[in-house]
């Protein structure tokens, strides 16, 4: 699979028509994710117009795919074409807002008719609850307009729940990027960076996880761009203090870098700590043939675990499915091609326990489909996530703890969309 990504990436103009053709008789969908995300780094005239001729017919992994190599890739002349084949009704929502998203960023500023119907159809989407996580593209799609930036701001509300709060606080920090627009007089940019800047500042202030933490790295990131209107370092370093450690770590983390950078110092990050101790009784439970029975909103998959190479991840698992933690936890991230991952207590990423275990990294490798590992935000900072791979993900050898893998019913696994959540866990063969 990895061979198409690369011979995309590198692909004469001339070797183009051969790649496409490889893609349209290419039967596993993974592969031709990995032959247009290739494209994306690599675009031609001839791809873009292949994927608007074809994407309405693929799989919805490969039309998010297709979707955000014309958000990359766009051009003004076809920003329009974007936008109508948006509107064919027979899309998934997440396809149709990524085509408007990208009808939106190439669109020429003096098109104020179709911005003005695509911003109506945002706000139509919204109105709809499709949930939070679409909710996350929509803001994100939405932060292509600069007009757009009052209705962002004022979405904010100690109503909204972790998860849109953290996808708002993203919008935030893109939006920052898309402010200088022909149609936006250089006054109300400026009003509108403030605003938006400020707004990061008291989401880090506020202490959400999952929003401090995207603000801290929004505003780090940028901070040749912003740095003169962070002015509330000093309200930020008292943050930390209401940081849980190990739990919220990576928002420590984050924080502690802006800090660091505003302040011209070298980045010093903390460690977790709070590392738990094996379980012995649980331990001794789990033999060779235990295995996972997940039961999810698309069917149910199996996993085997390596008791014997990752004691400690196996452990932890099997103990919090015992306590029924991982029931109705949601798949809060889905990358095509690549993973799915759950077990966040919040729904966005940035949730976690009162305690961390240590990383088990043996000599294992993600060299097939199917292989769960732990989620981790550094060395020793695992806790409760975990994801499922779609593909072989070699470059998380050695990164990540690989404590198990699927046995059964892949093909679950490759269904699994954002939001879709885990009914229940049952363990099968425990003593």
């Amino acid at each position: 699979m990895g061979i198409s990504t690369a011979l995309a990436r590198v692909a004469e103009p001339g070797q183009v028509s051969s790649m496409i053709g490889l893609f349209l008789e290419e039967p596993d969908y993974r592969v031709r994710v990995n032959t247009l995300r290739g494209f994306i780094s690599n675009p031609e005239e001839q791809v873009t117009r292949f994927i608007l001729d074809n994407i309405s017919h693929w799989e919805e992994p490969v039309q998010l795919t297709g979707a955000a190599y014309l958000l990359q890739n766009g051009t003004e002349e076809m920003a329009i074409e974007f936008y109508d084949i948006a509107r064919i009704e027979e899309l998934p929502d997440a396809v149709q807002i990524q085509l408007l998203a990208a009808s939106l960023k190439h669109l020429p500023f003096y098109y104020s008719i179709t911005r003005s119907n695509i911003d109506r159809r945002f706000k139509e989407l919204e109105s709809e609850n499709l949930g939070p996580y679409f909710q996350h593209d929509i803001w994100g799609a939405m932060a292509y307009n600069p007009d757009n930036i009052p209705h962002l701001l004022a979405s904010w509300s100690d109503h909204v729940n972790p998860i849109e709060k953290s996808a708002l606080v993203s919008a935030y920090t893109q939006a920052l990027d898309h402010l200088e627009k022909p149609n936006i007089p250089s006054g109300l940019q400026k009003r509108y960076r403030e605003q938006l800047v400020d707004a990061l500042q008291d989401a880090i202030i506020e202490g959400d996880p999952g929003a401090a933490s995207i603000a801290a790295d929004g505003l780090r990131t940028r901070w040749q761009d912003v740095n003169t209107l962070v002015t509330r370092i000093d309200e930020i370093e008292n943050t930390l203090v209401s940081i849980q450690l190990p739990r919220e770590v990576e928002t420590h983390n984050a924080i502690l870098q802006l800090i660091q950078v505003s302040k011209g110092e070298k980045y010093l990050p903390v460690e977790a700590g709070g590392q738990t101790d094996i379980d012995w009784e649980v331990f001794d439970r789990i033999t060779h043939e235990t295995r996972a029975s997940i039961e999810t909103s698309k069917g149910t998959f199996v996993i085997q675990f390596h008791k014997n190479a990752c004691p400690l991840s196996v452990t932890n698992f099997v103990k919090l499915a015992l306590q029924g933690f991982y029931d109705n936890k949601v798949f809060h991230r889905v990358v095509p091609n690549f993973v799915i991952q759950t077990g966040c207590s919040r729904g966005d990423g940035y949730g976690s326990l009162d305690y961390s275990i240590r990383s088990e990294l043996t000599g294992r490798n993600y060299d097939k489909e199917g292989m769960v590992g732990m989620a981790s935000a550094g060395l020793h900072t695992e806790s409760s996530q975990w994801f499922v791979t779609h593909c072989p993900t070699m470059h998380l050898d050695g990164r990540y703890s690989l404590f198990a893998e699927v046995e059964t019913n892949m093909e679950v696994v490759h269904k699994i969309k954002p939001g879709d959540p885990i009914l229940s866990i049952e363990l099968q063969n425990l003593n």
